[in-house]
């Protein structure tokens, strides 16, 4: 047998007994032919190698062909085509088609390469690589100084070594360490230690698993990275001087952004805090949230699109798309789906609720609390509403709950009225005069109307927003008491009151109300206005007595001066026998006409009708010698309501009319040369 370079490749070929040795020598090739024949009798054929009879192994079995494959030094398992016990030491080992199998180590000094399997014991390829396009498995170490590539590489009891690059487009593993300049996979990369001292770890599309320690620059990759430690120095992690990033393809989805040298903004999410900033301590957590350069810090955004146009400072969203387009504002608060979602400028704002502040755009220090509660226009300053649905509609005012609420309870009430803090008191309020003008009614009112009314600059999706499921009808249907607000403040205006009792809109988006609470005010002075009159009745009651006393006495006085005069009485008709004028205007009590010329002391007769509602009259008797005579009429405290002068003396009368006085109790009295002649009482009605 030829030998050359003492390197050689051998490989068998069986047709029926005959094999085939292929010395293939690095460089060159020759191929020697063995032929082994049976012995029989004859002897041998010259050129033939003697085997045993009924057997298919040369010299004792060194050489054996099974009908499967070849074996050197062994028995050939099925499937190999080559099956050696022993290591394979050679400058290069190369199976185009099939695989290689050692039950030792396979080592050299170029390269291993097949697109098959390589099983082994143990690869060592010192100086350039090991190349499969196949699986590379073995029980301790597969090792190179150059490059590892495999389809897929797995060692499962000790580690893979390699100071080259290893690459595998799937698997990668090891139950040891898994070291090399450059480890890439696009499948799984499993070790317990994985150590890349150099440069990188990089699996594009599954990840990487490890029970042990990852070190290293770093960590690149689509998939998964796990680990008992993983640890790494200052800029690992993708956080590269250029980026401060992590990346997944294009995008950054974790970054960090200095500010003045200071690593102080932290971003999580594809697109957040995309245009950096120049800020410090801010914080954005979701797709484009806080997406615009911040100039001014300390904002917080959690949310896809929270603070997305955010420029201002001190602004906090919580929730999907809230704040979006808040590019000036700041120290807002908006905590909801699409909370804040159209402020552009306002400030000092807090919306918490979904939809919640979603109507304004420039207004500040505005509070909304509920599902869909915002102001209901763009610019109103210090307004609230609190509730679901609730809109408040004018600045400096607070709005409970929507148009169908029908109770607002509290368990106590109060508002602050301290007397250290009041200037400008005055005793000017209405009480009976305004408390008489007013129409207490009972009314429907009309919750969906007003409804409507409120939410009228509001977009038409809003509106349908707002309504949906809303049911109007139980809140229209209840039968108030109150007032009209427009009929309440005329009244206030026509006694001149000046009084906060209505809320008179401020523009075509406010609405009337009323303070029914502030009524209690006129309605203590009304109580105290008749607790007045009332008190004074028993004084004048007294005096209309004393009057009324000394009247009874007058009369009486009367009937008997004119029992006295009279020289002749007839029963049912009296008459004057002294000569006097036959001009009459009034009766005697007989029913006869009274001579003017004889009426020598004034007499005020009682009203007639007496109480009246439309008209009464009064008759009195005056002397034709008097000089001045008037009836006034007073009201129960004292107060001149009506004077009427008389001017024709004699008997007369003289006629009130009810519209010229307000119901009630009055007195009136004969003046007759500046004294009092006589006073009664008259009542008129309603």
């Amino acid at each position: 047998m030829k030998t050359k370079n003492n390197l050689f490749q051998r490989s068998f070929s069986v047709v029926g007994h005959k094999t085939m040795l292929a010395l293939i020598v690095a460089g060159a090739f020759s191929i020697y032919q063995i032929n082994a024949q049976t012995v029989t009798t004859g002897g041998l054929t010259s050129g033939y190698v003697p085997v045993a009879t009924g057997t298919s192994f040369i010299q004792n079995g060194i050489i054996q062909d099974n009908g499967y494959g070849i074996g050197i030094g062994t028995n050939p398992a099925s499937g190999f085509a080559l099956n050696l016990n022993g290591a394979i030491n050679t400058i290069g080992i190369n199976n185009a088609s099939g695989g290689i199998t050692s039950a030792g180590s396979i080592s050299g000094a170029t390269t291993i390469a097949t697109s098959g399997v390589i099983t082994a014991y143990g690869l060592n390829n010192s100086s350039s690589g090991i190349t499969n396009c196949g699986a590379i498995s073995g029980a301790t170490t597969i090792a190179a100084s150059s490059g590892i590539t495999a389809h897929g590489l797995n060692n499962s009891s000790s580690g893979i070594t390699n100071a080259g690059a290893i690459s595998g487009a799937t698997t990668i593993t090891a139950s040891g360490a898994i070291s090399g300049t450059t480890i890439t996979g696009s499948g799984l990369i499993t070790g317990v230690g994985l150590n890349n001292s150099g440069s990188s770890f990089n699996n594009n599309y599954a990840g990487i698993t490890n029970c042990g320690t990852i070190s290293g620059y770093t960590f690149g990759g689509g998939g998964a990275l796990t680990g008992t430690s993983l640890t790494a120095s200052a800029g690992d992690i993708n956080l590269a001087s250029s980026t401060n990033s992590y990346m997944i393809g294009p995008n950054k989805v974790l970054w960090i952004s200095p500010s003045s040298g200071v690593y102080s903004n932290l971003f999580v999410g594809v697109g957040a805090g995309n245009s950096g900033t120049t800020s410090g301590s801010n914080a954005a957590f979701g797709y484009q949230a806080l997406n615009s350069a911040n100039t001014n810090g300390y904002c917080t955004a959690i949310g896809a699109g929270a603070l997305k146009l955010t420029t201002g400072p001190s602004n906090t969203a919580i929730g999907y798309y809230a704040l979006p387009v808040n590019a000036g504002g700041s120290y807002n608060t908006a905590c909801g789906l699409y909370a804040g979602f159209n402020n552009t400028a306002g400030g000092y704002n807090t919306f918490l609720g979904m939809y919640s502040g979603y109507g304004n755009t420039i207004g500040s220090y505005n509070t909304c609390v509920g599902y869909a509660a915002y102001p209901s226009t763009a610019a109103l300053t210090n307004a609230t509403a609190i509730g679901y649905g609730a809109i408040v509609n004018a600045s400096y005012k607070i709005r409970v709950g929507d148009p169908t609420v029908t109770v607002i309870e509290g368990q106590v009430a109060f508002t602050t009225s301290d007397g250290r803090f009041k200037n400008n008191v005055k005793e000017e309020v209405k009480g009976l005069e305004f408390i008489k003008k007013l129409r207490p009614v009972n009314y429907n009112f009309d919750t969906k109307k007003f409804d409507e009314f409120l939410i009228k600059n509001m977009p038409d999706s809003i509106k349908i927003l707002h309504r949906k499921g809303v049911d109007y009808t139980p809140s229209t249907n209840i039968i108030r008491t109150g007032f009209i607000a427009q009929e309440v403040e005329k009244a206030a205006k026509d006694c001149g009151f000046i009084t906060d009792i209505v809320h008179v809109p401020v523009d075509e988006n406010d609405n009337y109300s009323i303070a029914y609470g502030n009524m209690i005010v006129p309605l203590v002075k009304a109580v105290q206005e008749l607790s007045k009159i009332t008190d004074n009745i028993p004084t004048v009651k007294t005096q209309q007595d004393s009057t009324i006393n000394a009247l009874n006495a007058k009369i009486q006085y009367l009937q008997n001066q004119i029992s006295n005069c009279c020289t002749k009485v007839i029963i049912g008709k009296s008459f004057i026998d002294n000569a006097v004028s036959p001009t009459t205007t009034g009766s005697n009590l007989d029913g006869s006409a009274i001579n003017a010329t004889s009426i020598t002391t004034p007499v005020l007769f009682q009203n007639s009708p007496n109480p009246f509602s439309q008209q009464t009259s009064i008759q009195y008797s005056i002397p034709t010698n008097t000089q001045s005579a008037s009836i006034m009429v007073f009201d129960l405290t004292g107060k001149l309501i009506k004077t009427i002068p008389i001017t024709s003396f004699g008997n007369g009368s003289i006629t009130i009319n009810g519209n010229e006085l307000s119901p009630g109790m009055f007195v009136y009295s004969l003046i007759v040369d500046g004294k009092i002649v006589d006073t009664k009482r008259m009542i008129l009605t309603q």
